[in-house]
């Protein structure tokens, strides 16, 4: 057995244990008694990350503390000294992220700056270069600690996380720390230990209902913590335990006021579509995309607490009915093929949305405003057409060139008369057949319509007449259905 974690990867410098068991087949089946424990270390061959610690709290002037080790198990002469690292970031606690370059150097710390530790997550990474600039490997992905509050009645709960390759529950440091403010009397905007929690024991959690000195929590004061984790990597090569603070978070307990209304919501300026330059006939996969964007109420008697914005959208056909489409914590979000409710495949520009925003103790705004885009739709039907097979123009089908193309159709009902009123053909792209004795099959709302009847026998040259009842995917219910009629001169 290789273990690779799921194709992850392993961490170097970490200590990784391992029993086996044996499985008996039926009918008695069962589990055989666990093996000796075998432990061994991955070689530290290339830089390990240390410490993601939070030195400064701030939507703006954050700052975090980057350390990691040389890597002190690395084969100089396959990879030569001296060693440059990249350091890489990107935001969230991944795996993955779009990772940007922060700096090179040659030293094993780093201070990154200007970040919102507020309200965000930082993933990092480090690229290792030998003497001749050639990249030997990339560490592993570390994030900050994250630390969410939640409410209760005279309580606050707090619970935190941190994607990192070490461990923080461990046997040798089992306890996290938990700082407060409002501890000192005469300094209540000091963070102060008020107390710790064996992990190993309890999780990444912590109750705080004042028991630490006896002071229940008062519901009319805003409470601030951080947390210190401590972890390892069960290496005696690195230093141990590993020290990482969270962000400070406040919270108040028995919070049930919502925070107010986000304002300005509406399409942002890079929403205007262009149908006629963004549709092109010949690419039947559109990328269509609706940008909202909206701004936080600061008002003074608004709450701040607010932990993300929640985006509601309604369907084109249930214009009534709104759905959560997704949350964020940025001030944009962008509706697209890659953000979309299942139940709703984006072939459509024409929904409406509202948006909240929720607190940290999950109380809800009331809505904003309601705010819709409509499709800009198209169906152009020629008036001749030559089924004479010779590969050009030998079935009816809609215009389809210099922007002209049919746009956001949902169904089109198409029939065929003589001069007498006659009907000759028919075709409902709901349906995937033509009738019997015909050679037609398909739904496609392009009609490809041969020239021959419904029992498949071939017209004559001579002028018909068609009626066409196009469902167009549309808010605006007086332009869903639109019936076309016109002439059609077959030449043969």
């Amino acid at each position: 057995y290789v273990d690779t974690n799921n194709l992850m990867g392993l961490s170097p410098g970490s200590k990784y244990c391992y029993r086996l068991v044996a499985t008996f087949p039926p009918l008695l089946g069962g589990l055989s008694i666990a093996s000796e424990e075998a432990c061994d270390n991955l070689m530290i061959d290339i830089p390990v990350i240390t410490n993601v610690d939070i030195v400064s709290t701030s939507e703006t002037e954050g700052q975090v503390r980057v350390t990691w080790t040389p890597p002190y198990e690395i084969d100089e002469d396959v990879f030569p000294p001296a060693y440059t690292y990249e350091l890489i970031r990107t935001e969230g606690p991944g795996p993955g992220g779009t990772f940007t370059s922060i700096t090179n150097t040659m030293d094993t710390t780093f201070l990154d700056t200007s970040l919102n530790t507020e309200d965000l997550m930082y993933s990092y990474r480090i690229v290792l270069r030998d003497a001749t600039n050639a990249i030997v490997d990339t560490s592993q992905q570390a994030s900050t600690v994250r630390l969410l509050p939640s409410s209760q009645i005279g309580a606050i709960v707090l619970n935190w996380n941190a994607n990192v390759p070490w461990s923080n529950i461990v046997q040798e440091f089992p306890y996290h720390r938990i700082y407060r403010d409002n501890v000192i009397n005469t300094d209540p905007t000091a963070l102060q230990l008020i107390d710790s929690v064996d992990v190993t024991l309890e999780g990444l959690a912590y109750l705080d209902d004042g028991r630490f000195n006896g002071l229940e929590l008062d519901e009319e004061i805003e409470y601030c913590y951080f947390v210190t984790t401590r972890g390892s990597y069960g290496n005696d090569s690195i230093p141990e335990p590993l020290v990482n603070n969270s962000q400070i978070i406040c919270a108040q307990p028995s919070d049930s006021i919502p925070p107010c209304t986000p304002l300005a919501f509406s399409f942002s300026s890079d929403n205007n579509f262009d149908c006629e330059a963004q549709f092109s006939c010949e690419d039947d996969a559109q990328e269509l995309s609706n940008i909202l964007t909206w701004e936080s109420d600061n008002a003074p008697e608004c709450d701040d607490d607010i932990a993300f914005f929640r985006i509601y959208v309604s369907r084109p056909s249930e214009i009534e009915s709104f759905v959560v489409l997704g949350e964020t914590t940025e001030n944009e979000f962008i509706h697209d093929e890659d953000i979309f409710d299942r139940n709703l495949p984006l072939n459509s520009l024409a929904f409406c949305y509202y948006i909240t925003a929720v607190d940290r103790s999950g109380n809800e705004s009331q809505i904003s405003e309601i705010i819709c885009n409509d499709n800009c739709p198209q169906y152009i039907l020629p008036n001749v057409f030559t089924p004479n097979d010779d590969g050009v123009n030998d079935t009816f089908v809609p215009i389809q060139r210099d922007g002209q193309c049919p746009r956001f159709v949902e169904s089109v009902l198409f029939k065929v008369f003589n001069r007498a009123g006659v009907e000759l053909f028919s075709y409902d792209s709901n349906q995937s057949e033509r009738g019997e004795g015909g050679a037609f099959s398909g739904n496609t709302v392009l009609i490809n319509w041969d020239g021959k009847t419904d029992g498949g026998e071939e017209l004559p040259s001579g002028v018909y007449f068609y009626s066409a009842e196009v469902d167009f995917i549309t808010l605006n219910s007086n332009d869903k259905i639109q019936v076309l009629k016109g002439w059609i001169q077959v030449i043969k």
